[in-house]
């Protein structure tokens, strides 16, 4: 199978996203000779397509209508806009706001082949924060652009929990469809190693490199309770963007947070001042990097080997209005077979069992993910952890080994059902 491409244009490094003012940075980033975001756009990079198992090809869509049955015979098609993070608030997703729509940038001989049944039109959601309001926004500009949204689909790397497609008519589920690029780019830029190595050094690895609420407080309740000494543990002294020091980034960030107040005594101590660093000369606190990915993985690997398990901090510790984001923080623990604790919005542990993986409720307590309140739920993180810290690890490190591995095998599970979607839209 060869996944086609339709592109409006084509400059001198391959084809250009379409849509670009809806992708600013991933359409400027075509035109310098080192891309600022390496790999960003999944599709214009052929050493992404081994992993999903199919080839493809770009094609201007001028030429995809002189020949579209041809293409069609190749595999299924698909003309792709690509979106950037927050589009919640976006003006161009609401049909009725009267500014420019994402779907003006649509050649109207696109939208004849999408009616025609020739070609798919996807918006393609990577990282994104987008709201199940937002997307019912996006099918319903699609349903006035194309008539109805048979061949529309939305392409999103959030994991929609049940209650969220339950808000989602049965002919609007039809065009949600989980993305998972986070774990093919997991699978691309980390180095395969064997971590189950023993002895362990640390009973744990707890790595930080940019703040947000949840990193900060579980570093402040993990300092207070002397469990940093347990672990590989990092927490960078200022802010990897603009070198604002931990304690002005909460103060200007978190000073009305009601977790900020319960802790004023604690964040404002020299528990935040000392931020102790796992090496000094390790490459994994040199910054700013990109992603922590390239030169630092291989170094990451040796605290994987060294350590019992991982409290991965994820990028979105509050319940928003869309579903759950999973980046390769988490993803990463799992190729790298580590049991893992999760700082993330609640249900997350729900969305990753959705995904086919199994989580660790019988080694210990988990639930923390149904806990709404940020402070409560990273206490009952902390707690568990300490109660770890206090068990028989290396027993546990041999009983959890199905899980891990079962997770490990699903992981490519994931990337397989993605490819069986495409496949089964060939066969149509």
């Amino acid at each position: 199978m060869k996944l086609v491409l339709v592109y409006d244009k084509f400059g001198p490094n391959g084809p250009i996203p379409n849509g670009p003012r809806l992708a600013f940075s991933e359409f400027m980033n075509h035109w310098i000779s080192k891309h600022t975001l390496p790999n960003y756009n999944l599709y214009r990079r052929d050493n992404f397509c081994p992993i999903f198992k199919f080839d493809h090809c770009c094609v201007h869509h001028e030429e995809f209508i002189r020949n579209a049955e041809l293409y069609k015979s190749l595999g299924p098609a698909f003309y792709t806009i690509n979106l950037e993070h927050s589009i919640t608030n976006a003006p161009s997703f609401d049909i009725d706001s009267g500014r420019f729509s994402w779907t003006a940038d649509i050649p109207e001989k696109v939208i004849k082949e999408c009616q025609k049944g020739n070609l798919n039109l996807a918006i393609v959601i990577q990282w994104s924060d987008c709201d199940v309001k937002s997307m019912k926004k996006i099918l319903k500009a699609a349903r006035a652009k194309i008539g109805s949204t048979k061949n529309f689909y939305i392409w999103t790397s959030n994991i929609l929990l049940d209650s969220d497609m339950a808000q989602f008519s049965k002919e609007e589920a039809k065009s949600i469809v989980y993305f998972p690029w986070s774990e093919a780019f997991t699978l691309y830029n980390f180095p395969s190693a064997d971590t189950t190595v023993m002895p362990k050094e640390k009973k744990f690895m707890y790595l930080n490199r940019r703040y947000n609420a949840g990193r900060i407080l579980t570093y402040v309740k993990m300092s207070h309770e002397s469990l940093n000494d347990f672990g590989y543990t990092s927490m960078p002294d200022s802010f990897v963007e603009n070198g604002q020091s931990l304690n002005d980034y909460i103060n200007n960030h978190f000073s009305e947070h009601e977790w900020v107040k319960n802790t004023n005594v604690l964040y404002k101590s020299s528990v935040v001042d000392k931020t102790p660093l796992i090496d000094q000369d390790s490459m994994v606190l040199k910054g700013p990097k990109f992603l922590g990915f390239s030169g630092e993985s291989e170094n990451l690997i040796e605290y994987f080997k060294k350590s019992y398990f991982s409290i991965v901090t994820e990028s979105r510790p509050f319940r928003e209005n869309y579903g759950v984001m999973i980046t390769e923080k988490t993803y990463r623990t799992i190729f790298y077979k580590h049991p893992f604790l999760i700082v993330n919005r609640p249900g997350s542990l729900e969305a990753l069992k959705k995904l086919g993986y199994k989580t660790f409720d019988k080694f210990w307590d988990e639930s923390y993910d149904t806990e709404e309140d940020l402070t409560k739920r990273i206490e009952k993180i902390v707690n568990t952890v300490k109660n770890l810290c206090q068990s028989d690890l290396e027993a546990m490190d041999r009983e959890v080994i199905a899980i891990t591995e079962h997770n490990f095998s699903n992981l490519y599970q994931v990337i397989n059902n993605f490819t069986d979607y495409l496949r089964s839209l060939q066969q149509c």
